[in-house]
């Protein structure tokens, strides 16, 4: 498990479980923890009475932005969501609740994220235990009773048979569940449902200025956890309309971005309880240069790994930059282990276990994956030679191999007078992105994109083009740049500012300040504090110490200009990113702000400098009641790295318990061995909560402490730690818990069973296709449905003929689940199947395969698609 996703899944855990520990006094005896005010809910700051009857009232209704996506795949990937803000949740006193909507022509699409580890579902009454209710009026009539234009939909997900389509009942005059379309998957902390409403079924007409009387619940347990204008269990509101908010279409469209993540994961808000203990020890910090880090010896524990999750974990733990062509991800599984190896040789090891090459430049390394040169000469010929479509499927193999050379073809591609063969280009070179950015001589590429960047027939295309210009960091590109931060596009405004960061140019500070400084207004909108936030980073990039000013101006309130918290949250993550030595004394005063957003963001800032200077502002977040903050700062204190092991060993021998089981996460981030005995010592704990976490911590560390606990949780049928603890064990990849699971397999109990199957999918093993081929044939359909995602997750080409042979299957959900394990294959072999499907008998599977084979962006399928609609 790599530390990032480690730090990030127990965060989360913490987060929502509470400390999880018993509370002790600083001489070991038992304290009082101090009482919790009662929060509003997990967003922002209350809202005042008037703002409360304001948001979503008729005179203002919440404006929804317009998708301009070109196409919008249900698929439950938040990435195109991220540019869109959550709209306000006013009757639980939040400015952002859970719910995300756009909208298109054809229909009202949504997002939302729930957090909830113990998802218990009512497939009859989904809102008598979790669900997500919506109610639309799309007649904004108001009347006291629902009429023919009220609907009332319930959105569940689907535990039994797993990710994939959700449960739909829509009970109070409303279409048929079958005429909304909706897709769920686990998250680690709970679940997300993304869901489709058309236009057609639901009698509205999508238009700007549309209005729609609207509501929404969001239910666990039976209880709503959060609403947005009206309490559903109150004067009968779940059947009122007249006590329903309103949503409004508006005309500004929001591009759903491909590759760029501008915003942070915002942690939840809850009032500061206790100040946070600060030091003054001043501790000598020296910049590390890439060949400095490439010299670092680290402990390595990578089994079966991808080059993604390795690259990530080094980056996370030493700091180092490395980029690669996304599409060789995925390709090997890589095994690296010592005690003490330099990252230069864990690096070497991976080019041997694969055939990479290595280029290490002055200060990052790019890894390139040489392809055969007959090969690319005949994918050169057919660019060549070939018609639009042998051009367009030309560029798309090309996209998919990791040799440097094919940039020339691109180039070329982009260049062609076809706008197909461009926009296919286009398409490709975004899997290539970091490597445009590190890799190439890319200045070639500047008057080609400059060119298609004003072209009126690639409107559509002009974000992602900018995105693929910032790559070049050519100053010529400055002056477009600047022109476009006043684009109607808002996508475009935050495309160009990233640019603008990336270029470094002394003459984008100013302008970057201006357009931060031109949002700063209590009026400004969703796409307008997005847009901020953009220019926020992108000064951030910089590294101009003007940037730096205004950045320390915004991260705290200021009586010249309009500040909120969310801007004091990004500047604060922003001034992390600077890596200047001057805004370290600024985020540690941040530590004691009142929002729990702010501290979390400035902790996490802290540790990206990477300065030793910060770990007794840290450890003292360590002993702090808020369990988000406590881990954030474990897991920025690990990354200060070397320098801070022992300080931090020496925190996890305090006679604090908090204390010592922050150090002991930040010493199991470090691989560091020594964060063993204090976690063994933890799996004492009379918390439960305490033990599994420690357990999961021992794991990483690949102790086979954590196998007894670990087994322990998964023989609790349906405890919440189950699935974790099957994961957890399975990410060990140890040969001794591969015979264990394997025996669990041929238990009685199908829970067991099916946990058994989800820990060795976890394992990437070879060897257990074997074993889950025979789980297809469990009698137990919940733990078949568990077989076929589990080898759809191991994304290996054996896998193939024994899932096709399941499409014959006489149950649908089966010949389904059949087809999203396939999703994840980019094999030709599986095209004729799925588009065999289209044919059918279950509408629904028709429907999955559609969906699958419209994702695919191989031009072969497109036409095939094509031929098939006539």
């Amino acid at each position: 498990m790599p530390v990032a996703l480690l730090a990030q899944a127990l965060g989360i855990i913490m987060c929502l479980l509470g400390t999880g520990m018993s509370v002790w006094a600083e001489d070991g005896t038992a304290a009082q923890k101090p009482a919790q005010a009662a929060s509003p809910g997990h967003g922002d700051a209350p809202v005042n009475e008037t703002t409360q009857l304001t948001l979503g009232s008729p005179q203002h209704p919440v404006a929804i932005p317009r998708l301009s996506a070109e196409k919008f795949s249900l698929d439950g990937d938040p990435a195109k969501w991220l540019k869109i803000q959550a709209i306000p949740a006013p009757f639980s006193k939040k400015f952002s609740g859970m719910m995300k909507l756009g909208w298109r022509e054809d229909g009202l699409y949504g997002y939302i994220h729930v957090q909830d580890l113990q998802v218990k579902v009512d497939d009859a009454n989904p809102w008598q235990q979790d669900c997500v209710e919506l109610w639309l009026d799309t007649a904004c009539a108001r009347h006291i009773d629902m009429g023919t234009d009220c609907f009332q939909i319930a959105l569940a997900p689907n535990v039994t048979l797993g990710a994939g389509k959700c449960i739909v009942v829509a009970p109070l005059a409303t279409p048929c569940p079958e005429q909304t379309v909706a897709r769920w998957k686990p998250t680690s902390d709970g679940y997300a449902i993304e869901f489709f409403l058309p236009a057609k079924a639901f009698n509205v007409t999508m238009a700007v200025g549309t209005k729609i009387g609207f509501n929404y619940s969001i239910d666990e347990k039976g209880k709503s956890i959060e609403q947005f204008y009206a309490d559903k269990d109150i004067n009968g509101s779940f059947c009122n309309p007249s006590t329903w908010g309103m949503i409004e279409l508006e005309q500004n469209s929001e591009s759903v971005p491909s590759s760029m993540n501008l915003l942070p994961s915002i942690p939840p808000a809850v009032p500061q309880r206790n100040s946070v203990t600060q030091s003054t020890v001043e501790i000598p910090y020296v910049e590390q240069t890439c060949a400095d880090i490439l010299k670092r010896r680290i402990v390595v524990g990578y089994r079966r790994a991808y080059l993604s999750e390795i690259v990530a974990d080094l980056a996370e733990r030493t700091g180092i930059h490395i980029s690669f062509p996304a599409c060789i991800d995925h390709r090997c599984m890589f095994t690296v282990e010592d005690q003490q190896m330099t990252v230069r040789q864990v690096l070497e090891r991976l080019a041997v276990q694969d055939q990479l090459e290595l280029d290490v430049q002055d200060d990052h390394v790019v890894i390139w994956k040489n392809t055969d040169d007959q090969l690319l000469a005949q994918l050169e010929k057919k660019f060549n030679d070939g018609d639009v479509e042998a051009r367009c499927e030309s560029l798309y193999d090309l996209g998919l191999l990791g040799d440097k050379r094919i940039y020339s073809l691109m180039l070329r591609g982009l260049n062609d007078d076809q706008s197909a063969v461009a926009i296919m280009a286009i398409s490709m070179l975004d899997a290539h992105f970091e490597t445009l950015h590190d890799g190439v001589q890319s200045s070639v590429w500047v008057p080609s994109l400059l060119k298609l960047i004003s072209s009126a027939s690639l409107t559509a295309y002009k974000a992602r083009l900018i995105h693929l210009l910032s790559c070049c960091r050519d100053h010529n590109a400055t002056d477009l740049l600047v022109g476009l931060l006043k684009d109607k596009d808002a996508n475009v405004r935050c495309q160009a500012a990233y640019a603008l960061g990336q270029s470094r140019d002394a003459r984008s500070v100013d302008p970057l300040i201006a357009m931060m400084k031109s949002y700063l207004r209590a009026d400004a909108s969703w796409a307008d504090a997005i847009v901020r936030d953009s220019a926020a980073y992108a000064l951030a990039n910089t590294h101009d110490p003007r940037a730096v000013d205004a950045l320390l101006a915004f991260s705290h309130e200021n009586e010249d200009f309009y500040s909120d918290k969310n801007l004091q949250v990004v500047a604060a993550y922003a001034l992390g990113q600077s890596h200047d030595p001057r805004v370290i004394d600024t985020l540690i005063a941040l530590l004691k702000e009142s929002e729990q957003k702010i501290r979390v963001a400035a902790a996490s800032a802290l540790g990206e400098t990477r300065n030793p200077r910060v770990l007794p502002a840290l450890f003292g977040c360590y002993r702090h009641w808020d369990a988000q903050l406590q881990m954030t700062a474990a897991t920025a204190s690990a990354k200060i790295g070397d320098t801070a092991a022992d300080s931090i060993n020496a925190a996890a021998k305090s006679r604090d318990n908090y204390t010592r089981f922050a150090a002991s996460a930040a010493l199991t981030m470090m691989l560091d061995t020594r964060a063993v005995p204090p976690l063994v010592n933890f799996l004492k704990d009379p918390d439960d909560a305490v033990q599994f976490r420690s357990a999961l911590y021992l794991a990483h560390l690949h102790d086979k402490n954590a196998i007894p606990p670990l087994m322990r949780y998964i023989r609790q049928s349906g405890s919440t730690n189950q699935m974790v603890a099957a994961s957890a064990l399975g990410t060990m990849r140890d040969p001794e818990n591969m015979i264990v699971l394997m025996d669990l397999l041929k238990d009685h109990d199908a829970t067991l069973r099916m946990s058994a199957v989800l820990a060795l999918s976890a394992t990437r093993d070879p060897a257990i296709m074997d074993a889950l081929i025979a789980s297809l044939n469990d009698p137990d359909k919940i733990v078949r449905f568990r077989a076929i995602s589990a080898m759809g997750a191991i994304n290996s080409p054996n896998i193939i003929a024994p899932l096709l042979d399941l499409l014959k299957d006489a149950d649908p959900t089966i010949r389904s689940s059949v087809v999203f394990a396939l999703e994840k294959v980019a094999d030709p072999r599986i095209i004729e199947p799925l588009m065999g499907l289209l044919r059918d008998s279950d509408s629904n599977v028709r429907a999955d395969a559609g969906m699958v084979l419209h994702q695919m962006t191989d031009p072969r399928v497109s036409r095939r698609l094509a031929l098939n609609h006539l």
